[in-house]
């Protein structure tokens, strides 16, 4: 389970990988894998290599600058406004509420209310702004159940129990909510 609270759109890049095959006696090299080698006639001496691409601006900083290396002592400090919850020991747990653009994963054995947690501090940022619930476990009725039991329910709360991601994405982008919560 994780939830997220984000002001911009994020872009997922991936480093694509070339494999290579390289002869140990002669370097000799080769897209697929050879028993033996056409250069040299050694048998069994490939070995694969792999070279990934370079990824270039696969991070950006808050401003939208690529990012480089810098000592702390540079790093400019921004004052983030944390969106409190009603429970201290949740904030407490976030540093003091949860940060625009962050990501927190909450995870725990089967049973142990992570679902009901995530109900709870749902409805209180519903308060504050408008929140997705997707849940890939549960039906829509039996989180309805969960939430009236708790006495919770706000019309900025948005229920949607579906798995595929794709379906996820396009309804994050037309719902477009200031905080995601996606229950396994």
């Amino acid at each position: 389970m994780a939830f997220f609270r984000s002001n911009r759109k994020r872009r997922i890049i991936i480093a694509k990988k070339k494999a290579t095959f390289v002869c140990q006696n002669c370097e000799y090299n080769s897209p697929k894998y050879l028993g033996r080698c056409p250069n040299c006639g050694s048998w069994s001496s490939f070995v694969e290599e792999v070279e990934v691409a370079e990824v270039k601006n696969a991070r950006v900083s808050l401003t939208g600058e690529k990012t480089k290396p810098m000592k702390l002592a540079e790093v400019t400090s921004i004052n983030v406004n944390r969106t409190k919850t009603d429970m201290e020991e949740f904030n407490r747990v976030l540093g003091g509420g949860v940060v625009p653009g962050s990501l927190v994963l909450i995870g725990g054995d089967p049973g142990i209310g992570k679902s009901t947690l995530l109900l709870q501090v749902s409805t209180q940022l519903s308060q504050v702004g408008t929140v997705l619930y997707v849940s890939g476990e549960e039906s829509a009725q039996q989180i309805k159940l969960r939430a009236e039991r708790l006495g919770d329910i706000d019309s900025e709360f948005y229920l949607y129990a579906e798995t595929n991601m794709q379906s996820v994405r396009a309804e994050v982008e037309r719902i477009q909510p200031d905080f995601l919560i996606i229950d396994s």
